[in-house]
């Protein structure tokens, strides 16, 4: 199972590289992300199950890796800011962040990931996950137009869930 999933996922790198350009924009960070996503991919390939795409498991799984490390990203530079001294950033009590937290809101975001109606969903995991409007239309047999729609009230109320 481990070398077909193996085989899998070397067909999907290229994919893999443009969404993570889309996250990162950044070449070296999307090369980065794709690394990451990659060694997660194989060291959970016993949690892979045939009856699930392949290719939405993967950009799932960098979707999450990409939105965890933004929380941490996020964190570390609002502790720094929040730093007086400026002699004591490389000191772990002035970076430390929480990983439970950390945790916590990524499980918040998935959640209302999830709370979404089927059709807000799909529509908009196809879109975070580098589909294009046309693509994702033309998969879903639905006007461009209801795409745009959908993807524009997905994120409206994910904006709305996580100001709460």
């Amino acid at each position: 199972m481990k070398s077909y999933l193996s085989e899998k996922l070397v067909n999907e790198q290229k994919n893999l590289f443009k969404i993570a350009l889309k996250f990162t924009r950044d070449k070296d960070e999307a090369n980065d992300l794709v690394q990451e996503t990659s060694l997660k991919v194989l060291d959970n390939y016993n949690k892979y199950h045939a009856d699930i795409s392949f290719k939405s498991w993967i950009f799932i799984m960098m979707r999450n890796i990409f939105f965890n490390d933004c929380v941490k990203k996020k964190r570390v530079m609002e502790h720094v800011i929040r730093c007086d001294d400026i002699y004591n950033l490389g000191e772990n009590s002035c970076l430390s962040h929480n990983d439970t937290e950390t945790s916590i809101e990524l499980n918040q975001i998935n959640g209302y990931i999830e709370s979404l109606k089927p059709e807000l969903k799909e529509v908009f995991l196809m879109h975070i996950a580098g589909y294009k409007y046309n693509d994702i239309a033309e998969k879903m047999n639905i006007p461009i137009g209801t795409v745009k729609s959908r993807i524009h009230k997905s994120r409206s109320m994910l904006k709305e869930n996580m100001k709460r």
